[in-house]
């Protein structure tokens, strides 16, 4: 009975710790030269320190901001905003508001893509890190069995 809650409780355990790999990496790559289509999530620095209104909250010398493209014309990009950051360094959740920005003022604009390498390596790591530590509250790969132990030597 005892093992038995043990090894339930393993198994929420390891669930747990490789639950986030699911999730993956990401990395921003360069937007390309046509620019991200509807829906794309970006990150994209702003020369001009401009002021924001997000939700209550004011936000001034905004220098980044990271969401969802809305739009993309020939003088504008219009975001649905997911984090806003000052050059202070101070970051903001953006809720999903509208951010409209001059395209003349964008630098760096980067499409948010998951990072399949990342993923995979964060994944083969965490798995083997959860089974070794199972393994180790569990009495581990070396406990099973009889294993002979010494007897007397005549």
């Amino acid at each position: 009975m005892k093992l038995q809650r043990l090894r339930r409780s393993t198994r929420r355990w390891i669930l747990f710790v490789v639950a986030p790999t699911f999730i993956g990496c990401y990395s921003y790559i360069p937007a390309e030269i046509g620019g991200p289509v509807r829906g794309t999530p970006v990150r994209t620095g702003v020369r001009t320190d401009p002021t924001f209104q997000v939700g209550d909250r004011i936000v001034h010398d905004v220098s980044v901001v990271e969401g969802q493209v809305i739009s993309w014309g020939s003088d504008s990009l219009a975001l649905s905003a997911e984090e806003v950051r000052s050059a202070g360094g101070e970051s903001f959740d953006g809720q999903g508001y509208t951010v409209k920005l001059a395209r003349a003022d964008l630098y760096d604009l980067a499409v948010k893509r998951l990072d399949k390498k990342r993923t995979v390596l964060l994944a083969i790591g965490t798995v083997a890190g959860a089974i070794l530590a199972a393994q180790s509250l569990t009495g581990g790969f070396w406990s099973r069995g009889g294993g002979g132990g010494g007897g007397q030597v005549k």
